[in-house]
This record gives structure tokens, sequence and C-alpha cells, in this order.
């Protein structure tokens, strides 16, 4: 069985204590009452969408530039080693066996076999090194996206806000607000479009089974009265 680090447990069990903090502290002071819906159009809920999805474009280019700045430069090195350790591996095994069968003695035909191991190696932890590395940086992006996703809803762009009638102030609805929205939009603009997407065709599928029923009821009623 894999070992949890214990960082992970420290981390896990600080956010239980948070989480059980602020729960306690809203229930101290008050339950909040549930928040009512907007009335809202398809067109309304289409154009908030719509704006979330450009501001997490904006926010998925301004994280590319702050990764191509601190993370490109080594990223290009590490594809060259790979590049140059394939390139030296793939000439030691096509060379190979025209070594073995000039090669005088065992010692040399081990000796020629070692080489091109030995290169095989290089090239696996080569390609190890890149790929920990472009892992690494998504960790990093991922981070990066989250952060600033937070800032910019914290500045004041709100997915739940234009979903609910919030007339009345609400504390832990803000905080709601800003963690999801943050969340929301450090996915991606092409998460909040496969949202969109989702509304659409659900709202497509009403409607034409809408649609379906009225000529049904038409088609029903002319049966009935006949002219």
């Amino acid at each position: 069985m894999k070992k949890i680090p214990a960082t992970s447990i420290v981390i896990l069990v600080g956010l239980v204590i948070l989480i059980g903090a602020i729960v306690y502290w809203v229930y101290q002071r008050q339950s909040p009452a549930s928040l009512p819906f907007k009335k809202m159009t398809p067109e309304a809920f289409v154009a908030l969408i719509g704006w979330l999805s450009v501001v997490a474009l904006f926010v998925e280019r301004a994280v590319e530039v702050i990764v191509m700045t601190l993370r490109d430069e080594q990223a290009d090195l590490n594809e060259h080693a790979v590049e140059a350790a394939q390139e030296k591996y793939d000439k030691a095994s096509n060379a190979l066996p025209a070594a073995l069968v000039s090669a005088a003695t065992d010692p040399d035909k081990l000796a020629a076999n070692n080489n091109v191991n030995s290169l095989h190696d290089a090239l696996v932890a080569a390609q190890q090194a890149d790929i920990l590395y472009r892992a690494t940086t998504k960790k990093i992006a991922l981070q990066c996206s989250l952060t600033m996703s937070l800032i910019v809803s914290l500045a004041g762009v709100r997915a739940l806000a234009g979903l609910f009638d919030t007339t009345t102030f609400c504390r832990p609805f803000v905080l709601a607000d800003i963690l999801i929205t943050g969340l929301l939009l450090a996915g991606g603009s092409e998460g909040v479009h496969r949202l969109l997407n989702v509304y659409t065709s659900f709202s497509d599928g009403l409607s034409t089974k809408l649609d379906a029923n009225a000529d049904q009821a038409v088609r029903s009623a002319a049966a009935v009265n006949p002219k």
C-alpha cells in the first residue's frame, strides 16, 4: 500500500479545521436564509456565461505569459536533451549488428551491447526528466491560475451573484461566490464553454419537446372538433 505523505495529512487536517471553524462561525451568529433565483431570460444567462468565458480567457493568457517567462527556457533544453539522446541511441542501435559481426572476442561484443544499453538508459533518464519538468510546470500553471482567478473574483467578477437575488447582504454567500467563481475561472475557458454548451443543449431539447407537445395538442383539438 502506498504511504500517504505526512504533508498531505497535515494539509487535510488543516482544511477540515478551517471548514469547521467557518461553519461554527456562521451558525454561531445566524443560519443564512436561502436566496431566491433571479428572473433571468435565456439570453441573459448566455451573456453571463459568455462574459465569464472571456474573463477566463484573459486569465489563461496571463498565466501563459508567466509560465513562458519562467519555464520555457528549461523546457526547450530538456526537449533538446531528449532529441540528442534519442539520436545517439538510434545511431548506436543501428550500428550494433555490424559491431557484433566485426567484434573479434566476446568482451568486444559485450562492450558494444553495454554501450547501447547505457545510451538507452540515458535516453530514458532524459525522457523522465522532461516528463517530470512538464508535470511540475502544469502544477505551477494551475496554482497561478487559481491565485489569479481568486484575485479577479475578489475584485468583483462573480458568477453566483448573477444568478441569485442578493438585495440583502449575506457574507457567507459572498465568500462562497468568490471561491466558486475563482475555481470556475481557474478551470479555463473550455470548462466555462462546456457549461454553456450543456445549457444550450438542454434549452434546445426542451424547446423541441414543447413544440412537439403543442403540435400534438393542435392535432388532437382538430380531430375532436373537425370543421
